[in-house]
C-alpha cells in the first residue's frame, strides 16, 4: 500500500526493484492523471523502462488520462499500448 501519490514515496518498491534487477515496470491504476504519472516519473527518474496499458488505467475525466497518457509517452519515453500488447520475456538465467 501507499501512501501517497508514488508507488515509490514511503515504500519498499525501489529497494524490491532493485533487488529483483527489474529493468521495466507495468503501471496500471486510477487517478491516471496523479498516482499512475508520478510512480511513473519516480520509475523513469530511476532508469526503469514504463510500460502503461492504455485500457489498465482511469481518471475521473477522459481529459485527464488522455493528459497523462501523452505526459507519460512524451516525456518518460513510455510505452502505451493496450493490455493485450504488453508482452513479457523471460530473463537469461530467470
Amino acid at each position: 500500500m501507499k501512501p501517497l501519490h508514488s508507488g515509490f514515496h514511503s515504500t519498499s518498491l525501489g529497494v524490491l526493484l532493485e533487488r529483483i534487477e527489474a529493468r521495466c515496470l507495468v503501471l496500471t491504476g486510477v487517478a491516471a492523471h496523479i498516482c499512475v504519472l508520478f510512480t511513473a516519473i519516480d520509475a523513469y527518474m530511476r532508469g526503469l523502462e514504463i510500460v502503461v496499458p492504455s485500457d489498465c488505467v482511469a481518471s475521473e475525466s477522459a481529459r485527464q488520462e488522455q493528459y497523462a497518457l501523452q505526459q507519460m509517452a512524451e516525456v518518460l519515453r513510455a510505452r502505451i499500448v493496450p493490455s493485450q500488447g504488453v508482452r513479457f520475456s523471460r530473463r537469461p538465467g530467470g
